[in-house]
């Protein structure tokens, strides 16, 4: 596809208004928040599933998210809460820890109680679960909140443990109504009650739905990891301000993320998940000998797998981070390595990005290579080369979607 061609996909227009339509709607915010992976911090075993426990947990799911979907269909006042709960966004999404909501009251009746009396077993380690998945057990409604009480009737799913998103193609969908029949006599729903329908992960849903899973933001403790707090988010913001507000212009080239767009994010992150977590790696090197004939390669991490997240609507109109980058001076090579993932935990892994030391086309100090850490379910968005001789305005490509482009960025040197 021409350069020409894929600028009908993100123009500086677009971006502008993209920006301008997205502070009307609270629902519709840009979340361009930014935080740095540090695997020591989250824990290296994040997202790691205790062995055993996979068929417990996929069990649980089902059925809490029927008996949810039950509750809230017959319990206007729990539909409420439900939605009020999820609207606080305590990890920066329409999400709600499972103890909280087994707290939360319902007329005077907790949550858990409703849940209880339907027959289900409110404690998860009870159930069969390891403590780590009891932890980080989450209610959410990841999409089309706004129109949630308008809807009549509402329907809950689940994403099942140790399925990969890219091999999650049909999950079932439940109402609750319709199945009184075939209750026990101690209110128990029936195995054969759950399945109503089954929603394609593909096709954007139209309608809010409840979804029990894992928290992807979620530590093994239950606590929301600390890139997903406000204040943490508000720090790297005022931080990330005062370097493009100080950094010197001129001279020396300065290297600025413009523009982030996804389309079919489906692709990567479908809906049942909420909001994406796309994750950025740029590695390059530089002389530290100022020597042209023997320079002393020095490896250089330039983003250790910096954090964007936001509204679905956000990435897919696509939007401007303005990020200052690096400042590309004379002692770097005449490239540095970009690679963009979209964050779905799992055990800790290596990843590797070219950093070799090349300039006017020659390579100096055989291929330098420095390694980063990301999860082992992590989507693989695409890697760029970003050279020197580049515009100093360009688009770049990371994945398509038959001839279209699929995820892209726009870069600007200044």
């Amino acid at each position: 596809m021409s350069q020409a061609g894929n600028i009908k996909y993100l123009t500086r227009s677009a971006l502008a208004l993209g920006l301008a339509s997205l502070s009307l709607s609270s629902c519709e915010k840009l979340d361009q928040d930014v935080a740095p992976r540090n695997a020591a911090t989250i824990g290296a075993n994040a997202g790691q599933l205790v062995a055993g426990t996979t068929d417990a947990a996929n069990s649980y799911f089902a059925s809490m998210a029927a008996t949810i979907a039950r509750i809230i269909n017959t319990n206007p006042k729990a539909k409420q809460v439900l939605e009020q709960l999820a609207s606080q966004q305590f990890d920066g999404d329409y999400d709600v820890a499972y103890q909280t909501l087994l707290r939360a009251d319902v007329g005077g009746q907790s949550f858990g109680d409703l849940l209880h009396n339907e027959g289900f077993q409110t404690d998860p380690l009870a159930a069969g679960l390891s403590q780590e998945q009891a932890n980080r057990i989450i209610v959410a409604i990841p999409v089309f909140i706004e129109n949630w009480n308008s809807m009549p009737v509402l329907q809950a799913t689940y994403i099942p443990v140790g399925v990969p998103d890219s091999e999650l193609k049909t999950v079932p969908t439940y109402d609750g109504l319709g199945h009184t029949a075939e209750f026990t006599a101690d209110l128990k729903p029936l195995q054969e009650s759950f399945v109503n329908q089954e929603m394609r992960l593909e096709e954007q849903p139209s309608t809010p739905f409840v979804v029990v899973s894992l928290g992807e933001r979620l530590d093994e403790s239950g606590a929301v990891r600390q890139e997903f707090t406000p204040l943490y988010k508000q720090r790297l913001k005022q931080q990330q301000e005062a370097l493009m507000q100080t950094s010197a212009r001129g001279g020396g080239r300065e290297e600025y993320l413009r523009g982030i767009k996804c389309d079919r994010l489906g692709e990567y992150e479908p809906a049942i998940r909420g909001q994406p977590e796309f994750r950025l790696y740029a590695a390059s090197s530089y002389n530290n000998s100022f020597s042209t004939s023997s320079p002393v390669v020095v490896p250089y991490k330039i983003m250790d797998g910096i954090l964007f997240t936001g509204s679905r609507s956000t990435f897919d109109y696509g939007f401007d981070p303005n990020m200052l980058l690096f400042r590309w001076n004379t002692n770097f090579s005449d490239f540095y390595t970009m690679r963009w993932i979209e964050e779905d935990g799992g055990p800790t892994i290596k990843l590797t990005l070219d950093a070799s030391y090349t300039k006017g086309g020659i390579k100096f100090g055989g291929s330098t290579t420095i390694d980063f850490s990301h999860w082992e379910d992590d989507d693989y968005v695409g890697e760029q080369a970003i050279n020197i001789q580049d515009a100093n305005w360009r688009y770049y490509i990371y994945s398509y979607y038959g001839s279209n482009p699929l995820f892209l960025t726009t870069m600007e040197s200044r």
